[in-house]
Formats: structure tokens, C-alpha cells, sequence
């Protein structure tokens, strides 16, 4: 325990990594308030506006039922009419705040449920009927069978599952106006710059001595193999974990403290499709993606661990580190779909710092691994694929160290 301690102890004195925790605080709170400056309402902005949003749309929260969809839809119809306008580009401004802002909110996935169920094109508000919203839910149903008919027509498992997980999702959904999407898109980019520092910071802890030359007398010493290395990796995962669970959690508490509390009751599917097949609301799938970003950063830092326990230079050990932070966007872009999903699940930093493969945006779609007659959604298996790697890199990486050869 005494040798954990002092690793300890040696990577929270060096003048590199309180530069980067500092980094890491200044960035949680930078991103965290940065998203309601992007909100503008009747002329105000930040949350001037995001205040008189809630005032505006408070009609509206509560439970979304069919009533609420159908009376919304033809208050924005019959506003049309009146001005014999075609879209609520044509209307006045003050107008369009007065009557068509009040509920947008409401009428967020109408147009994509009431789709085409051949093409997925929307109808468009004013081209839908209002009475015909009586049986949204099982629109939101007929519209998931369709869209998996086109997404995964070849793989029966993967639809039946998507249906299986939908069916869990909870109706009628719930709005509370005031939230909005560049809360949780800022989440993951704090969780992909968050990983990037955890890379920096463990990039060295086994090749700076190797470069050094200094763990050519760490050896002969008594707690110089097995417990120097399991020491050096549980140091560096602990700091870079807590790290980012306190980042996590500041940003979570400082977004929701400014958005509103009551606004996380939302339901996703107010926010993003529709179809979601996630049964969460707002602040649930603020703490899901945090605590799965945190699991992958974790098996990203045992795996760069053990890259450091492969590799004699600290710059090598570090670009390595690096290149395996921003792989899942190379695999995004470049692989095969069929391939690129396996390697998204497979590859530990996918959950935080792919960005684009990130957690949230990976619940977005409706991926599965498709084996045979099993399908499984891709955020389960990001999920049981990071937490197999982390124990697994870390032991091979203790492992590596205590088998590296003198020089």
C-alpha cells in the first residue's frame, strides 16, 4: 500500500499533470455555461432567454397525451391560415413567438412519426391532421417498424429487438421546456478533452523510467516488480477516473442548476428521435453517458498503460496514447459499416473520446451487432466490451512491466 502511495503521491507532483486537472476544472466550467449562451428567445439571450422559453412553452409541460399534440397542432395550423402563410418563415416575428413558439416543443417528433413509411420524407405540420394525433403512440410504433425495415432489412433479430427495447420505453413522454441538445453534445466534448489529458497523464508512467534509465534500479529493489507495476497502473487509473467523475459530476450539477432542475425531467424522445429506443429522460441519460464515458476512459488508460509498459520512449508511449484516443474517428469515417461497428464496440475509447462514436450519439441510432440470430445494440455492447478491457489491459500491462527486459 505504501508503494501505491508513493506512485501516487510522484504523479500528483508533477508540474504536468496539476496543469492539466486545473485545464480539466477550467473546461467543465467553460462548457458547462457556454450552452445556454446559444439560446435566444424574443430577442434575449443566455438565460434571460432560456426563462422566458419556460415562460412561453409553460402551457405545454407535463405529460405529452394526444390531447395536448392535437390541440397544439391546430393552434399552429389555424395560425398559419390566419396569415395565409405556407411556413412560420412567412409569419411576422413577433407572431411566431407569440403563437408558434409556445408549441414547438410539443409538436417535436410529429412530423417524423406521421412520415412517409416508404421514403421517411415528413408531411409537414401544416399537411397533417390534427385528429389523426389521437393514436400517436402507435404511430411512434408503426414508425420504428419502418425505419428498422430500412435500416436492418436484412437481420429480423435486430428488428425484433429494437421493438423488444421500445416497448420498454415509458408513454405517454414528458416535456419541461427550458433543456436543449448543446447541454448534452457539450457533455461528450468534455468527455473527449477529458480524455485526452488522461492520455498525457499516462502516457509516461512506465516509459519515462525506461527512457530515464531509472527502472534499472526500481528492479532491484524489493517491491520492484509486481507491486512497483500494479502501483504505477493504479495510480495513473485512479487519478485519471477520479478526475473525470468529478469533472462529470460538476458539469452535470452546474448545467442542470442553470437550465432548471425541473427540465431533466424531459423525456429523450422530446429532445432527439421520436423512436428512441432509450427509456430515459434527460437526467438519466446524463448520468448513463457519464458513467459509460467513464468506464471507456478507464479501459483507454489501462490500455495506454500498457502500451507504456510496451514501449522505451516517453514521446512514442504518447503518441501512441494519442492515436488510440482519436481512432474510433478514423474508424467512424474510413472502416466498412459491417466492420467499423464491431471495431466502435471493440475499441475502449469509443464511449468518450470518439466524439462522433460517443455514447449519446451511439444511442441515437439503431446499430446491432448482428451474429447469426443475435443482435445486440451497440451501446450494451460498448458497455460490456469496456468493462472486459479494463481489467484485461491492466493486467497485461502490470504483467508487461514486470516481464520488460533490462537494458
Amino acid at each position: 500500500m505504501r508503494v501505491f502511495y508513493l506512485e501516487l503521491k510522484r504523479i500528483l507532483k508533477t508540474r504536468l499533470t496539476w496543469i492539466l486537472l486545473l485545464a480539466s476544472l477550467a473546461m467543465t466550467l467553460l462548457m458547462a455555461w457556454l450552452p445556454t449562451t446559444f439560446v435566444e428567445v424574443d430577442g434575449l439571450k443566455g438565460l434571460a432567454a432560456v426563462r422566458r422559453l419556460k415562460e412561453l412553452q409553460a402551457d405545454t409541460e407535463g405529460e405529452v397525451t394526444p390531447e395536448k399534440l392535437e390541440a397544439a397542432l391546430a393552434a399552429y395550423q389555424q395560425c398559419l391560415k390566419e396569415y395565409g402563410a405556407e411556413t412560420v418563415y412567412d409569419l411576422p416575428d413577433d407572431v411566431y413567438t407569440r403563437r408558434i413558439l409556445p408549441v414547438t416543443g410539443m409538436l417535436h417528433g410529429v412530423n417524423e412519426v406521421y412520415a412517409d413509411p416508404d421514403t421517411g420524407i415528413g408531411l409537414g405540420l401544416p399537411n397533417i391532421d390534427p385528429a389523426g394525433l389521437g393514436d400517436y403512440y402507435a404511430a411512434c410504433r408503426a414508425r420504428l417498424m419502418s425505419l428498422m425495415r430500412m435500416e436492418q432489412k436484412d437481420h429480423p433479430a435486430a428488428r425484433a429487438e429494437a421493438m423488444r427495447l421500445y416497448e420498454k420505453v415509458e408513454t405517454p413522454y414528458h416535456f419541461y421546456p427550458g433543456f436543449n441538445t448543446d447541454a448534452l453534445d457539450y457533455q461528450m466534448l468534455l468527455g473527449f478533452v477529458l480524455t485526452l489529458f488522461a492520455a498525457v497523464i499516462a502516457a509516461p508512467v512506465f516509459s519515462s523510467d525506461y527512457q530515464t534509465g531509472a527502472d534499472d534500479i526500481q528492479r532491484c529493489m524489493r517491491h520492484g516488480r509486481l507491486e512497483l507495476g500494479a502501483a504505477k497502473a493504479g495510480a495513473a487509473i485512479l487519478v485519471c477516473g477520479v478526475t473525470f467523475s468529478v469533472c462529470m459530476v460538476l458539469f452535470i450539477v452546474i448545467t442542470d442548476s442553470l437550465f432548471g432542475w425541473e427540465t431533466v425531467g424531459t423525456s429523450v424522445q422530446m429532445l432527439y428521435s421520436a423512436t428512441m429506443l432509450a427509456d430515459m429522460t434527460v437526467l438519466e441519460i446524463q448520468w448513463f453517458t457519464a458513467g459509460a464515458s467513464l468506464l471507456s476512459l478507464l479501459a483507454t488508460v489501462a490500455l495506454i498503460v500498457f502500451l507504456s509498459a510496451r514501449i522505451r520512449t516517453t514521446v512514442a508511449a504518447l503518441a501512441a496514447a494519442l492515436f488510440g484516443c482519436v481512432l474510433p474517428v478514423f474508424v467512424y469515417f474510413a472502416a466498412p459499416e459491417s466492420v467499423g461497428l464491431w471495431l466502435r464496440a471493440l475499441i475502449p475509447s469509443s464511449g468518450a473520446a470518439g466524439v462522433q462514436t460517443s455514447m449519446l450519439y451511439t444511442m441515437l441510432d439503431y446499430d446491432f451487432l448482428n451474429v447469426v440470430s443475435l443482435a445486440v445494440w451497440l451501446p450494451k455492447a460498448m458497455v460490456t466490451a469496456t468493462a472486459l478491457e479494463l481489467p484485461l489491459f491492466a493486467a497485461a500491462g502490470v504483467w508487461s512491466y514486470v516481464k520488460h527486459t533490462l537494458r
